[in-house]
C-alpha cells in the first residue's frame, strides 16, 4: 500500500512539474511580448569616461540627466540625442529634485502636508473626469508624437496646467502648494542646458534586423503592444561625437527568460515535494 502511494504521489509531482513548467514557458512568452528592449550608453569626453552627474540628455518630449555618466534609452525612442556638457558635477535626478521641490514646499508658511495632499487629489480626480474630453485626448496625441514638432512634455500640457490651477483656485485651494512635477523638474534642468558650455547631438544607430530582433523587423508591434529586442551598449564622445558600440556585455532578454522559467520550475517543484512529503507523514 506503501509503495502503490508512493507511486501515486511520484505520479503527481511529475504531472504538476510538467504543467508548472509548460506554464513557465507560457509566462515567458508573454513577457517576452512586452519587451521593451534598451540601449545603455556609457559616457566619454574627448577620451575620458564621465562618472559624474554633469551631463543632461534631450530625446523626443523627455529631458533628463545621465546618472553616473550613464543613461538607458528604449528602442521604441527617437535615436537622436542632445547632449548637454554642464558645470554643475552632480545634477539631481527627477526622484531627488521632487524630494527637494516637496521639502522647498513646505518649509513655506502656506502649505502642509495635508494641503499638498488634497491639492495632489482635487487635480487627480479633475484629470479623471476630462479625461475623455476632446481637448485632453488632443494633448494625448501631441504627446505621442513623440516631440516630432520639438515641443517638450511641459509645453504640450501647459494650458492643461493653467486649467488644473483655475479648477484648485475655484475649490478654494491655492496651486502654489502644488509639487512641481515633470515641468517642475524640467524647468530645474533648462537653467543648466541653457548655460551649459557646450551640447552635442548625436544619433544611436538603429537595431539591425535578425541581430537585435530574433528576425523581426524593428518597431514591429506584436499581439500584446511589446517589442521584442536586445539590448546594447554604446560608447558616446560628447567631446568629438562619436558612437562606438560594444558587443557581448548583456545577455539576450530570450537567455533571460528561460534563465526565470528553469528557476520557476525549481522552486515549485521543492514546494510541492515538500507539501507531499508533509502529508504523507500525517
Amino acid at each position: 500500500m506503501k509503495n502503490r502511494k508512493g507511486a501515486v504521489s511520484l505520479v503527481l509531482i511529475i504531472a504538476v512539474v510538467v504543467v508548472a513548467g509548460l506554464g513557465c514557458l507560457v509566462i515567458t512568452s508573454v513577457a517576452k511580448a512586452v519587451y521593451f528592449a534598451s540601449d545603455k550608453i556609457l559616457l566619454y569626453e574627448n577620451g575620458k569616461k564621465i562618472t559624474d552627474s554633469s551631463v543632461i540628455v534631450s530625446y523626443d518630449i523627455y529631458t533628463e540627466i545621465c546618472k553616473n555618466g550613464t543613461f538607458e534609452l528604449g528602442q521604441q525612442f527617437s535615436r537622436n540625442l542632445t547632449l548637454y556638457k554642464t558645470n554643475e558635477s552632480n545634477l539631481m535626478d527627477y526622484g531627488g529634485w521632487s524630494e527637494y521641490d516637496k521639502n522647498n514646499v513646505l518649509t513655506g508658511s502656506i502649505c502642509s502636508q495635508n494641503s499638498i495632499n488634497e491639492v495632489a487629489k482635487v487635480v487627480y480626480e479633475f484629470n479623471v473626469s476630462n479625461r475623455n474630453s476632446d481637448e485632453y485626448r488632443q494633448i494625448l496625441k501631441r504627446q505621442d508624437s513623440k516631440g516630432s514638432t520639438g515641443e517638450k512634455s511641459c509645453v504640450i500640457w501647459a494650458d492643461w496646467n493653467s486649467q488644473e490651477n483655475a479648477f484648485l483656485i475655484k475649490q478654494g485651494l491655492n496651486p502654489k502648494c502644488r509639487l512641481g512635477g515633470t515641468c517642475g523638474y524640467e524647468s530645474y534642468l533648462s537653467k543648466y542646458t541653457k548655460d551649459s558650455p557646450y551640447h552635442t547631438n548625436i544619433t544611436i544607430p538603429d537595431p539591425k534586423d535578425n541581430e537585435t530582433h530574433d528576425g523581426g523587423t524593428y518597431g514591429g508591434v506584436n499581439i500584446l503592444g511589446g517589442r521584442v529586442g536586445n539590448s546594447r551598449v554604446f560608447k558616446v564622445d560628447i567631446g568629438n561625437g562619436t558612437v562606438a558600440e560594444e558587443t557581448g556585455l548583456i545577455k539576450s532578454p530570450k537567455t533571460q527568460q528561460y534563465l526565470i522559467a528553469l528557476l520557476s520550475l525549481i522552486a515549485i517543484s521543492t514546494v510541492i515535494f515538500l507539501v507531499i512529503k508533509k502529508t504523507k507523514k500525517v
